[in-house]
């Protein structure tokens, strides 16, 4: 399963690209390769659609569009996009483009989130499909490997899935039993302990 750390940006707006996922990494931003794709889908939208000389000058009219509802978008995704396009513009005016900045109020996410508990048998089924599957001959011939095993530490672990794709081999101590997660949630790191069980797995593949 190959990580990505830098999108391949197309050359028309790539330099722009970079520079602001640059600016956002030194305020200490992940902003990873996910949310690059993101700042990808905004910067395609522009350069799509504005109609202003130099185009980054971005027209109330065009950052409105942009941060306005599609069909079946749920709150948080308006939510993402309405914040993605208004950073940008805001970086835009700090090199001296001058560029519509989107009101502060964005649009309200609800927080009665209710986390779904998978039970024993569910989490059973998706170990045995997981195992089930079988080598990809045109890209991946480990994914018999990979995909069970980075399930049974998520699992196992509690990582989100950014911390368990980022792990390397130097953060796997199987022998104490420990992970080391690097700039986890809110860019800090932490030690998590590995089960006797999922060691003992882990240590045949």
């Amino acid at each position: 399963m190959k990580q990505y750390d830098t999108f391949n940006f197309p050359k028309v707006y790539r330099y722009i690209a970079l520079e602001y996922v640059n600016y956002k990494q030194s305020l200490g931003f992940k902003y990873s390769y996910a949310e690059q794709s993101k700042v990808n889908r905004m910067l395609r939208f522009i350069y799509a659609h504005s109609k202003s000389d130099p185009i980054l000058a971005l027209q109330p009219e065009l950052v409105k569009a942009y941060a306005t509802k599609n069909d079946n978008e749920s709150a948080r995704t308006l939510h993402t996009r309405q914040s993605h396009i208004r950073q940008f513009a805001l970086f835009l005016n700090l090199r001296g483009i001058s560029a519509f900045v989107y009101p502060k109020e964005l649009v309200k996410v609800s927080k009665n989130f209710v986390p779904y508990i998978f039970t024993k048998d569910e989490m059973n089924r998706i170990f045995r499909e997981a195992d089930a599957i079988k080598p990809n001959k045109n890209k991946f011939v480990n994914t018999p490997y990979i995909y069970p095993a980075v399930i049974r530490v998520l699992y196992g672990c509690g990582l989100r899935v950014s911390e368990a794709l980022a792990l390397k081999c130097e953060h796997v101590d199987l022998d104490n039993g420990i992970l080391v997660v690097m700039k986890g949630k809110n860019n800090v790191s932490r030690l998590v302990p590995v089960s006797g069980s999922l060691r003992q797995y882990l240590s045949y593949l």
